[in-house]
């Protein structure tokens, strides 16, 4: 089993990248800090942070406003978007309720 392990929630593109290389599971923010939306799902994103630190899973979040070109490159065209990837592979794209039970069944549901 792979752990990847962050030291910090928010991460670079480089910093992804590196440990994308690596192998694991990555739950992935793309977010804008003056996004509302983005703002309202803070606390609960953060909480599942802290739930699966140190996991078979990555939970992490890349600023769009100051890493512009690698959102664009990665497609992203609203915020805030969330993805799940296997290594750099993308599995999904989470579509659900932005909440705290939601993405934590969400991640349950895929790593049972």
């Amino acid at each position: 089993m792979i752990i990847a392990a962050f030291a910090s929630f928010n991460v670079s593109p480089q910093q992804l990248e590196r440990e994308q290389k690596k192998g694991g599971k990555f739950f992935v923010r793309y977010y804008a800090p003056w996004c509302g939306f983005c703002k309202m799902m803070s606390y609960d994103y953060k909480k599942l942070f802290r739930k699966y630190k140190g996991t078979k899973v990555t939970v992490c979040q890349i600023d769009c406003d100051k890493y512009n070109s690698y959102c664009e490159k990665m497609g992203i065209e609203g915020f805030p978007t969330l993805k799940l990837y296997d290594g750099a592979s993308l599995i999904s794209e989470y579509e659900k309720d932005r909440t705290y039970k939601d993405m934590d069944k969400f991640l349950s549901d895929y790593l049972a």
